[in-house]
């Protein structure tokens, strides 16, 4: 599931005119990731994944070894499905909010 929010910004040119231009400004993504580790009928374990879309988002999932990663635009967040835990790159702990959870409800 995603959701995006485009927030509104005004061209810094443009302070105390009437009518003020836009400014593009990147979107705030919210990602909510379902891990199910033990192929039952329940979801074991969720994370809401947080970051700020480029215009040239590049999104993937990708299976690894131990479990899988997300990549946005050459950052990562890696998933170790064995101990349940996830990790991110100390370059990419600025790019990336994650919160984790069991249960939803």
């Amino acid at each position: 599931m995603e959701h995006r929010n485009y927030p509104m910004q005004f061209d810094r040119t443009d302070t105390g005119e009437i009518n003020q231009a836009r400014e593009t400004s990147a979107a705030k993504v919210t990602k909510l990731i379902a891990i199910d580790s033990n192929d039952d009928e329940k979801f074991d374990q969720y994370f809401v994944l947080k970051y700020r879309k480029s215009i040239t988002d590049n999104f993937k999932v990708v299976p690894t070894k131990k479990g899988f990663a997300v990549k946005v635009d050459g950052q990562v967040m890696q998933y170790f499905a064995k101990d349940g835990i996830y990790f991110v790159n100390n370059k990419d702990q600025d790019f990336f909010t994650i919160e984790e959870f069991r249960e939803i409800g």
